[in-house]
């Protein structure tokens, strides 16, 4: 009986192989996942799309989760994106307007405060102070309107700065041009000067920039909505890292990317309807 003892003890593993049986020469884990984006079925409609099956936790479909969670995002994100592009192009056309005054470099000097605040920071002061403190919004909760009063504010306070910064050099680079010069000197009025001459020759830089952010519109916000408590997809993004629910993750990654590629493509379509010059260079390059 010792020596058996001694002898299990002493037993050491050196290598173990674990071997997935291929019931054909087809069988792989990458048309699985391309199954599960275009698969052909024999009842009406034929074609299904994303269809990840089910969540490993709850076994809750996939697709009505995403469909459940997309709506929760886009009440929140929503407000914050054109909060940002109106509040951020309005600050910097008046920047702009007023260039190398007090009001332009109290404009810049809060937007580049606004930067460099956290966004963790922001959130947690304003659910203890704003919420907890002062009692003004609910702290945690999907319910009404208020329960996004707080979150929409502190998003758009956030993205503001950076906005900001990159309207104002757009449209300081932008002003110097010939064309407003020109423009400046038949008697243009200011406000037709910057609204109808600069702002539409700068769309370009602001589609760019507002492409890049339109993704996460129905994917959400990871952080607001695990702290507040907002039922979107961000939310259970989170849950779903903690749960270890690879398959839900898998459809949110695949769905994040698949909106990135046609955003993207929209933005290049976007292009020859602001700029006449691209269709011209489309038309000679052809």
């Amino acid at each position: 009986m010792e020596n058996n003892g001694k002898a299990r003890e002493e037993t050491e593993i050196k290598s173990l192989a674990f071997y997935r049986p291929m019931k054909h020469a087809w069988d792989s884990q990458l048309l699985d996942s391309l199954k599960e984006i275009v698969c052909f079925k024999p009842d009406f409609p034929y074609v299904h799309f994303f269809d990840f099956g089910k969540t490993l936790q709850t076994r809750e479909p996939i697709r009505e989760k995403l469909w459940k969670g997309m709506w929760p995002s886009l009440f929140l994100m929503l407000p914050i994106f054109f909060g940002e592009l109106v509040l951020g192009i309005l600050l910097a056309l008046i920047s702009c307007a007023y260039r190398g005054t007090w009001i332009d470099r109290t404009i810049v000097v809060l937007s580049v405060a606004g930067m460099s605040v956290s966004y963790l920071a922001l959130i947690i002061f304003g659910q203890w102070f704003l919420a907890y403190y002062l009692n003004l919004f609910p702290v945690w909760g999907w319910g009404d309107l208020r329960y996004l009063l707080l979150p929409v504010a502190i998003g758009i306070v956030s993205g503001t700065g950076s906005g900001v910064r990159f309207y104002r050099t757009v449209f300081v680079n932008e002003i110097n041009k010939e064309y407003l010069r020109t423009a400046r000197a038949k008697g243009v009025s200011m406000g037709s000067l910057y609204l109808k001459h600069l702002l539409k020759n700068a769309m370009i830089p602001i589609i760019t920039r507002a492409s890049t952010v339109l993704p996460f519109l129905f994917t959400g916000s990871l952080l607001l909505e695990s702290f507040f408590g907002i039922p979107g997809l961000g939310y259970e993004s989170i849950n779903a890292l903690n749960d270890s629910d690879l398959q839900l993750l898998k459809a949110l990654v695949l769905l994040g990317a698949f909106l990135f590629v046609v955003i993207n493509l929209l933005t290049d379509i976007a292009y020859a309807f602001v700029d006449p010059r691209m269709r011209m260079d489309s038309k000679k390059s052809a």
